[in-house]
Formats: C-alpha cells, structure tokens, sequence
C-alpha cells in the first residue's frame, strides 16, 4: 500500500508514513518520552473507548453541533497542537489548518509551529486557538498572546504539565534535536527517501517562527 487514496485507517497512514519518511523524522512523529509508557497507555485508552448508539431514533438528519463558550461549531472536534509539521512535509500547518477550516474544525497552532501566528492567520479562513508553552521570559508570553488576540484566535490552550522537556529516547538515537541541526546521519538517511528530501530542500529546514529569537538561532 503506497497511496493516500488506498489507506483506509489510522494504522494504514501510519504505515504509510514509515515507509515514506527518513526513520529518524518518522520515529520523532510517532514516538514518545522515556519508554513510551503513557504513549502506549493512552492509545490503549483510546481503544477502551465504546460509542453508545442510541436505537430507534430518527438519523435522517445527524447533527453533530457542539457549543463551547457561546461558539457552535459543526462537530465536537478540535485540531490539537502540533510542532515541526514541516519536518514531515513543508507546508503542512497551513494545509492541515486549511482543512480543519473547509469543515469548520477549530485549529490550535503550537507555539512551536513551523507557520507563525501571523502567517497562519493571513492564510487561513477558519476558527484558530492558539496554544501557549509558558516560556521562563512572562513578557515574550504576553507578546505571543497579545499576537494571538490581534490576528483572530479564538481561545487560548495553556500547556501546564511540561515543566521540563521530555527525555525522548528514539529522538536522542537518532540525533533529533531542538533547534533542529541536520548530521551526516539524517542526510544518509534523506537519500533513501529522494521524494521527502527535494520537498525538504525546495522548502527549507523548518523554522520555530513564533519563538524565533528566544531560543536562538531557530
């Protein structure tokens, strides 16, 4: 199975995605911290989870709206926040959020997007929250958010359980790090995936543009 269209579940993309992504960059996406104990505890939640049809009720017209703080939206369904979605494939905060929008799906942005919180806005027509890590520096916090409020988002989503960057085992491997720096490894790797490599090379290593200048040279 090579193709988008042929995938039919979450474990067909994910397949997909190994074969066509260098493993480092693969196993950064869908890896954990430590020994992955909570990732595979709550994937195993996630399969303890039953929809309770309700029978004998009228389906000829399913509606799926749901109500958060006075906002109606189509379906009870949030885009959480991602970081380094470029590294997948350039481009693809913007596309992922154009998407969510064509449905009315709210999209988080990450402070640690590879797509600005101004670029993001101006590029997308659709309801945006904006997620904030809580950075040692309170002034480049309230920057962010003010920049947030300015261009449109909707909502705030704090992230308060990450007071120390999680020790990633497979990322430390294969030499995956923050800012991103490219070894001799990753390009060894990258020829084995040509398709993956000229995307990355036409659109740049990605950038942390909400937080370029606070860690560097991002």
């Amino acid at each position: 199975m090579g193709r988008l269209d042929h995938c039919v579940s979450v474990e067909d993309f994910r397949q997909l995605a190994r074969r066509r992504l260098p493993k480092s960059v693969f196993e950064f996406v869908d890896g954990g911290a430590g020994q992955e104990l909570t990732l595979r505890g709550n994937r195993a939640g996630f399969k303890r989870i039953r929809l309770l049809p309700r029978v004998l009720t009228d389906v000829s017209r399913p509606n799926l709206t749901t109500t958060l703080w006075s906002r109606t939206y189509p379906t009870p369904l949030v885009i959480s926040p991602m970081g380094s979605c470029a590294l997948v494939r350039p481009g693809a905060d913007i596309a992922i959020a154009s998407a969510a929008a064509a449905r009315g799906i709210p999209y988080t942005l990450s402070t640690m997007a590879t797509t600005g919180i101004e670029r993001m806005a101006r590029a997308v027509h659709g309801p945006l929250w904006f997620q904030l890590y809580v950075l040692k520096d309170f002034d480049f916090n309230r920057r962010l958010v003010r920049q947030a409020e300015e261009f449109g988002y909707s909502a705030l989503v704090v992230t308060v359980d990450l007071q120390t960057g999680g020790k990633r085992e497979k990322d430390l491997r294969n030499g995956i790090s923050i800012p991103l720096r490219p070894s001799l490894r990753h390009m060894i790797e990258g020829i084995a995936h040509p398709a993956w490599s000229l995307r990355l090379l036409r659109g740049g290593l990605p950038q942390f543009e909400n937080v370029r200048g606070y860690l560097g040279d991002t």
